[in-house]
């Protein structure tokens, strides 16, 4: 077992309209999702009621606070191979997974 620690950049501003941030991991495996497009759809996919496991996804991490300091998370994993994980911010209409820099909102650990 691995237990793996999850660090961001905290948002610098108020953005307006995030409600909160959540963290989710692709576990290694068929459906790896690498890219903040192919999490965003899976993301998208769970706002209209598909569930996070038939998304390829598990929930790390729900109900950070936009502005949280503490822009950490931590994850146990028992199985060895390549996990990607996300942090996406979420209000009423949904998802957003990344801000369209080049700073990813995707990163992964190999255990």
């Amino acid at each position: 077992m691995a237990n793996i620690q999850l660090s961001w950049t905290a948002l610098t501003s108020d953005p307006g309209d995030v409600d909160s941030l959540e963290v989710y991991a692709c576990d290694p495996g068929g459906t790896s999702k690498t890219t903040e497009a192919e999490f965003q759809t899976a993301l998208t996919a769970i706002h209209s009621g598909n569930t996070p496991v038939s998304q390829g996804l598990r929930l790390v991490e729900d109900s950070l606070a936009w502005n949280d300091s503490a822009t950490t998370s931590s994850d146990s994993v028992s199985t060895s191979g390549t996990y990607y994980y996300c942090v996406a911010a979420k209000n009423a209409a949904g998802y957003k997974v990344g801000d369209g820099s080049s700073n990813s909102a995707v990163s992964s650990v190999t255990v």
